[in-house]
């Protein structure tokens, strides 16, 4: 990994929280952003002079991209936003980075495939089927120009226990204590992939010199019905009510890849290990936060 003081921007999200805490567990220094939480920094990852003014003044040797604007609906509506956001600042820090000898490390989403013939490889062709998916997808072809310098991380369903709950797991969990009832889709498959695990996983990838594009994701391919059961087992509140439905039902602007999931057979090869499946890791969070 590059000497220096390294940068995660986004650093007041759950993966790039992560980071910073597992690189100061291993010594590294860092310095975090946030955009509209509190952070060492402020800057919008949508405003790619400022990403410059900000790296010309850090001159990290790694920089993270945790952050992104990843309301999936809300980028249909805005697409703007979303290109600025999840294309055009990754674009501008790959640029930087390529000026400055500086390495990247991306992450993107198994939305960059349209669903129709997973759980999916590395070197399967991409599809994306929204405006979110494609702005990752150009974003990966930019930190993927930089060669031995850029690391893209395909992940998904990303959760953990949040001083402010964002992530599916924790609203879910929340939601369900509360009495309230949950319509979750039953055709949607993907990675449930637990953020501090996703985060050592990128630093042992950087400490062993790999690059370019990896899928580094949950063990499990299950349905978002599988997972929200679990979740609702696991924190001991009532299974029923979870309601498996229809994605088509839901009536959301920007369609979902169904038959998705990310194979990490190419992350286990690298590193003998993966995140562990959710039904590993609940019962901790659960005995740690109990709801019930």
């Amino acid at each position: 990994m590059s000497a220096g003081r390294h940068l995660v921007l986004g650093a007041t999200g759950q993966v790039g929280g992560a980071i910073l805490r597992h690189l100061a567990e291993r010594g590294i220094p860092a310095v975090g952003t946030g955009f509209q939480r509190a952070a060492e920094i402020t800057v919008d990852l949508g405003d790619p002079a400022a990403l410059h003014s900000l790296l010309d003044a850090i001159r990290p040797g790694v920089v993270f991209l945790t952050g992104a604007y990843t309301h999936v609906d809300g980028c249909e509506a805005d697409p703007a936003r979303s290109r600025r956001v999840n294309f055009e600042g990754p674009a501008a820090v790959s640029a930087w980075a390529a000026a400055h000898g500086a390495t990247v490390v991306f992450y993107s989403t198994d939305y960059v495939f349209d669903g129709q013939s997973g759980p999916y490889a590395e070197g399967d062709p991409v599809h994306p089927l929204s405006r979110y998916g494609a702005d990752k997808r150009a974003a990966e072809e930019a930190v993927l120009a930089l060669g031995a310098r850029g690391l893209v991380l395909r992940t998904a369903w990303v959760y953990s226990w949040e001083t402010t709950p964002k992530n599916f797991m924790q609203r879910l969990a929340l939601n369900l204590a509360a009495g309230q009832t949950a319509r979750v889709p039953d055709d949607q498959w993907g990675n449930p992939t637990y953020a501090p695990e996703l985060a050592r996983a990128t630093l042992d990838l950087l400490e062993a010199g790999l690059s370019g594009l990896i899928h580094a994701a949950g063990s499990r391919i299950m349905t978002r019905f599988s997972f929200a059961s679990l979740i609702a087992d696991s924190f001991g509140l009532a299974a029923d009510q979870v309601v498996g439905v229809s994605t088509a039902s839901l009536g959301q602007a920007a369609p979902r890849p169904l038959h998705a999931g990310m194979l990490v057979d190419h992350l286990a090869e690298v590193l003998g290990w993966v995140p562990r499946p959710p039904e590993a890791v609940l019962p901790e969070l659960a005995h740690a936060h109990p709801l019930a």
